[in-house]
């Protein structure tokens, strides 16, 4: 009843959103060969020259406002530091793309060239504002497995990376198993909706459990549908999923670590800090604890094998939050947020989850 009654809200067209900004965010348009992509700022009235830049990359059914919780956290603590966040095509309100151009016909290097032109942007305005050129890249969801290929590739670099219930560098293949066991009605129900993209988002109810935990309230989940896009391209979730065949041998592999590092300048240092953070929050049904620990060891394996070679100094983060449970070791951050589910940014732990990135960047 729930696939029959939700059938008539699924969209078939695009529809840029324009949502409501707060006064300290601003919106502003970067061009591109196929069209302008939506790219929101945020700043102090005299910004600090050392703190360095904060570029937010939302994921799958996200867009740029996703940030816009944690962007006025930030602002209202006097982070010196300007924020960007960007909507990938057919997001927010960037340009729209028709259906079956954008479920079938973009595919995951498309979605990487729209990271790549906002971050150029971003980094080119913060060079002609005289401050520096580095940034913190935080990537969410399948945006965390978007900045972690960018990565790999050379296509952007950033002085940190902080992953925040990110698709694992080991590929989405478990994430999608999580989801499938999380909603057994998921194929059945994309079935008969036509394998419609937005099928296992298509209620109150499906949106809710994957994405929130447990203390979210479902009166706000429709305000929260109401700003999705319409519908996703299945090329960005196919395009990171990784080896099958490895998977069901239990070694799941996507991208290769210590190629990511290398464009991570922190991860270079002769003293490092932190520079690596993964969060997740304790009711993630999707990206779950285990998962998250496992890339936290992968990073970890590598930075010491670095660290053991180069002789490097590393100073350990010593720091605590309410709620929130931390550990460091090697340069490479776990952040556990208590309660919060998949849109840790969204969820009603969102300030915890604000605080715990603005420890990571200041001592990064």
């Amino acid at each position: 009843m729930e696939a029959i009654s939700s059938l008539p809200t699924l969209h078939w067209h695009p529809h840029p959103h324009h949502r409501p900004l707060p006064s300290h965010t601003t919106r502003t348009s970067v061009p591109t060969p196929l069209g302008d992509l939506e790219l929101l700022i945020s700043q102090l009235a005299h910004a600090s020259p050392t703190a360095p830049a904060l570029f937010f990359a939302h994921g799958g059914y996200g867009s740029a406002c996703v940030w816009l919780d944690w962007l006025s956290y930030l602002h209202s603590t006097g982070y010196g530091g300007t924020m960007y966040a960007f909507s990938v095509r057919n997001h927010g309100a960037s340009y729209g793309v028709e259906y079956a151009r954008m479920v079938y016909g973009t595919n995951l290097e498309d979605v990487v060239s729209d990271l790549g032109s906002c971050l150029g942007f971003a980094v080119e305005r913060e060079r002609k504002a005289g401050r520096e050129g580095e940034v913190v890249v935080v990537g969410h969801s399948s945006g965390g497995g978007l900045v972690q290929f960018a990565l790999l590739n050379g296509i952007i670099k950033c002085r940190a990376l902080c992953l925040v219930d990110s698709v694992p560098h080991f590929g989405a293949l478990p994430v999608y198993a999580n989801w499938a066991r999380h909603d057994p009605w998921f194929l059945l129900r994309n079935i008969f909706h036509l394998q419609h993209p937005t099928s296992p988002l298509s209620s109150d109810r499906l949106v809710h459990g994957a994405f929130f935990g447990s203390s979210f309230p479902r009166s706000a989940i429709a305000e929260f549908r109401k700003w999705m896009p319409g519908y996703e391209t299945m090329g960005w979730p196919m395009g990171m999923m990784g080896s099958f065949w490895a998977w069901c041998c239990g070694r799941p592999e996507w991208l290769d670590v210590e190629k990511i590092v290398r464009n991570v300048s922190g991860c270079q240092s002769s003293v490092r800090k932190d520079s690596i953070c993964v969060m997740v929050g304790s009711q993630d049904v999707l990206m779950d604890l285990g998962m998250c620990k496992k890339q936290v060891a992968e990073y970890r394996e590598v930075l010491v094998r670095e660290q053991a070679e180069e002789k490097v100094k590393v100073v350990a983060a010593d720091e605590s939050i309410e709620g929130v449970r931390m550990e460091s070791d090697a340069g490479v951050r776990l952040v556990m947020v208590d309660g919060a589910g998949h849109h840790l940014q969204n969820d009603v732990q969102r300030d915890k989850g604000a605080e715990a990135l603005l420890k990571f960047v200041q001592q990064c």
